[in-house]
Parts: C-alpha cells; structure tokens; sequence
C-alpha cells in the first residue's frame, strides 16, 4: 500500500521515518511513523469494519489498529463461525470491532456486548455510528451476581482489568450484572470472551446451555499455565472441541455439535 502525504510536513515526517529506518533506530522511526499516520488518517478500516483514529488511543493501540492486526486473531475466526442466524453476546467490548463486524452479519438486535469500562462508551458508539449498526451495548463487569467490583483502567485500555497492574492510569468502582441471568435472557448461540484473564473466574459459575461457538482470547501471563489449562478443560468437559487457533494458541475458537441457533437439540 501506498501513502499519499497530504502536506509537507506529512512527507517530512515520512522520509525522517524510513531514514530512521535505515539508521536503525527503530524507536525513532516508529514514532515517526506513528506522528505522520496520527496527521494524515482519521478512520481505518480493518475486515470491513470502521474505526475513528486520534489521541484518545494509546501508541501501541494505534500501532495495532494501523498495522492491521488489531483484533485480527479473533476476526479471522469470527468470520469462519458466524452464521447469519446467530446470536452473539460479547464480554469486552473494547473499541465495538468485533461488536460492529457481528451486528453487519447477523444484525444489530442479535448482537449484546458488555464493557466495563465506562470510559469506552463513546468510542464504542462512534464505531458503531461510523458502521451504520446499533448493537446492545451495556457498561457494566458481568460475574457471578449484581453488585460492584473494582475495575483498574490502564493507558492500554485491552490490559485494564480486576487485578491491578504495576501502574493503572484509574481505579473504578463498576456494576456486576449476573452472566448466567445475561445468558439466559438473550439464549446466545455465539460467545466472544476477551477479560484479560477474568476468563478464569468465569469458569467458576458460568453456564452454556444453548451456545455452540466460543471465540476467546486466553492470558496465560495473567492467570499462568495452570489457569490457561484449567479454562481450556473446562470448555472441552462442556463438550467443546478446538475449531481454530489463532495467535500462537493464546486466540481459539471453540465449537461442539448438537447445538444450532435454535438452540440445544
């Protein structure tokens, strides 16, 4: 692909970047790189979905949506899973990408997502009105039962999570709606699962009566390789076999037989 720099300084920024480049002085270049794509863009589209691009992201999120690859695991097997009569219930809803790709399939009113970081709310909507759809969008944690938890924010908005980190730009007091209520009042038939390791308390109470494809990013850096290997028994007890593996394992899609957007047979 071919970039046209709209102005000079665009162009300047671009050349300081590939001699950077050449120099190796990758830091420099990158960020270079990064200034010029901030001046020259303002919405990218990645697999058919819209994203609003400026300050508000953080430069590795940038890089990410940028270089093509935001997402990109969870995409590549969203559009091998995803049957038009599907229903999709998402936990982590980040920037609406996935929300946005699934309610373009299947329709907004068959899609719920929940994201519980509340400051995500208008990105989240700008994504969807760049998109023309209107998925279900809540802010609010889903656990085991309505209360409040402690929600910690970080710069990287994919790292924020229940377990604070070394340096969170915020610490939140959120809503906890109960999953299994969730679950059962929107019967979905698709989940997509990316908490930063609270897919290892899920695993604790949830129930999945009705779904049949799972797409779940797994953080063995936060929760180790026990957790990991526990979150995958889980699923392979509840009758799940790995359809797809994306991201060097960390990014599965999960798929058992006997179940159809109907429903249990």
């Amino acid at each position: 692909m071919r970039w046209k720099c709209p102005d000079i300084r665009g162009a300047l920024r671009w050349r300081f970047a590939r001699l950077a480049d050449r120099l190796g002085l990758g830091r420099i270049a990158d960020r270079a790189r990064m200034a010029w794509w901030r001046g020259t863009r303002s919405v990218v589209e990645l697999g058919s979905v819209r994203l609003r691009i400026g300050s508000h992201l953080s430069p590795a999120i940038l890089r990410a949506i940028y270089r093509g690859y935001y997402e990109a695991p969870e995409l590549a097997c969203l559009q091998r899973a995803l049957t038009p009569s599907d229903v999709v219930l998402e936990l982590g809803t980040g920037l609406g990408f996935l929300a946005a790709f699934c309610a373009r399939r299947v329709g907004s009113d068959r899609v719920f997502t929940f994201e519980a970081n509340p400051g995500l709310r208008p990105l989240i909507e700008e994504t969807f009105r760049l998109n023309g759809v209107a998925p279900r969008l809540e802010s609010v944690m889903l656990g085991p039962a309505r209360g409040r938890h402690a929600f910690y924010v970080e710069r990287d908005f994919w790292i924020s999570s229940t377990r604070r980190g070394p340096r969170p730009v915020e610490e939140l007091v959120v809503p906890v709606w109960a999953l299994n209520d969730e679950l059962e009042r929107r019967h979905p038939t698709v989940l997509i699962i990316d908490i930063e390791g609270g897919e290892a308390e899920l695993i604790e109470y949830m129930r999945l009566d009705g779904v049949r494809s799972v797409i779940i990013e797994l953080h063995p850096r936060v929760i180790g390789v026990e957790g990991t290997e526990a979150v995958k028994a889980f699923f392979a007890a509840a009758g799940f076999g790995t359809a797809a593996s994306e991201a060097n394992g960390t990014v599965l899609w999960l798929e058992r037989s006997g179940v159809d957007a109907a429903g249990p047979s």
